[in-house]
């Protein structure tokens, strides 16, 4: 199901970024994503959805799968960042460039 719903965001995010191909250089508009990752109460414990935090390591593999598929000299711009929800909102990394490490060493390990 992960894989599944991770090949889903991947394929939707590279046709998003597909257009700025056409125009390329700093005048293309980026692609901005955030990842919006649930931290309340129903993803811990022992009956929660997601107790070993597996959901930031999905975010941090996708960062880096799109970071490898877009070369450094490819015109189109993504710039990713990420906010968790719970009690309280928390942004752990404003907008960056896909290329920029500062998002997977924002998120918990």
């Amino acid at each position: 199901m992960r894989a599944a719903v991770l090949a889903l965001v991947l394929v939707t995010l590279l046709a998003g970024v597909g257009g700025a191909r056409a125009q390329g250089g700093d005048d293309a508009p980026a692609t901005h994503v955030v990842f919006a990752i649930d931290d309340s109460g129903s993803m811990f414990g022992a009956n929660g959805s997601d107790p070993r935090k597996q959901r930031y390591d999905g975010v941090i593999g996708l960062v880096e799968v799109l970071g490898q598929f877009l070369a450094d000299d490819d015109p189109r711009r993504v710039e990713l960042g990420a906010l968790s929800f719970g009690l309280d909102a928390v942004v752990h990394a404003p907008l960056v460039s896909v290329r920029d490490a500062a998002l997977a060493d924002a998120l918990p390990a």
